[in-house]
């Protein structure tokens, strides 16, 4: 028999390649960004071509796909800037994330994003020369969950 605290509290295990892993990573990175305010990762991410532009959708037909390219990062931006204004925002504002308005899903994010970045920087150097943010892990708490773990075999 099954007691509540069991109930209450299941785990979750998965099984994630190396590359999957890290983009689980990233992926709580935004979530956890956009939950402090930080917009403007929509833009930077339709820059760097992780948010694909469709084909067609901007109407110039003259443009080359750079200006193309350059033109719809600027439109995101611009719209990214009003979002921010309209969530009370000023230009260049976030909440950091130890602010009590931060939802507790984003502080989830967090906790978790850094456990996985440090398993996989020990895992792409377990002895580094500098050890840059990644390999601190998880040295503040923000929620009261049991540490989420991480770990590479």
């Amino acid at each position: 028999m099954r007691t509540n605290t069991e109930l209450a509290d299941p785990k979750v295990h998965l099984t994630l390649t190396i590359p999957q892993a890290r983009a689980m990573a990233e992926a709580l990175e935004i979530y956890m960004r956009l939950g402090l305010g930080q917009v403007n990762m929509v833009a930077e991410m339709v820059a760097d071509g992780s948010i694909p532009i469709k084909a067609g959708s901007l109407q110039i037909p003259e443009m080359d796909a750079i200006h193309k390219a350059h033109r719809a990062y600027e439109n995101v931006t611009t719209l990214c800037h009003e979002i921010r204004r309209e969530l009370g925002f000023q230009s260049g504002e976030s909440y950091g994330v130890g602010n009590r308005a931060v939802s507790d899903k984003a502080h989830r994010a967090y906790e978790i994003e850094k456990v996985v970045k440090k398993a996989l920087a020990m895992h792409d150097d377990p002895n580094p020369i500098f050890r840059g943010v990644n390999y601190d892990g998880l040295s503040i708490r923000y929620t009261d969950d049991p540490a989420p773990e991480c770990v590479i075999n």
